[in-house]
């Protein structure tokens, strides 16, 4: 691993889920799934909402993990994760 023994830092996994769950809200309302913006007035019906959300959380998820190996906590790795995708 890179620097960082993920045993004494706690269960990655468990940290990760953690960090997009914080992250989450603030995906929802920057990148709303199809289904959310059938409900918004304003939406773009040429737009595919589902792409550029699949886009954000995989740029996110990666930011998000790799905050964590470098040793950063739950709300550290959710706000690399938002940075990396600009919200």
């Amino acid at each position: 691993m890179l620097g960082v023994d993920l045993a004494e830092k706690g269960n990655f996994s468990t940290q990760f889920n953690e960090a997009m769950m914080v992250l989450n809200e603030r995906i929802n309302r920057k990148f709303p799934d199809n289904y959310q913006a059938g409900f918004n007035p304003n939406r773009d019906y040429s737009r595919d909402y589902g792409d550029d959300r699949a886009a954000a959380i995989d740029t996110a998820s990666a930011a998000v993990a790799s905050a964590l190996r470098k040793g950063a906590g739950v709300r550290q790795a959710a706000e690399a994760g938002a940075t990396s995708i600009g919200i």
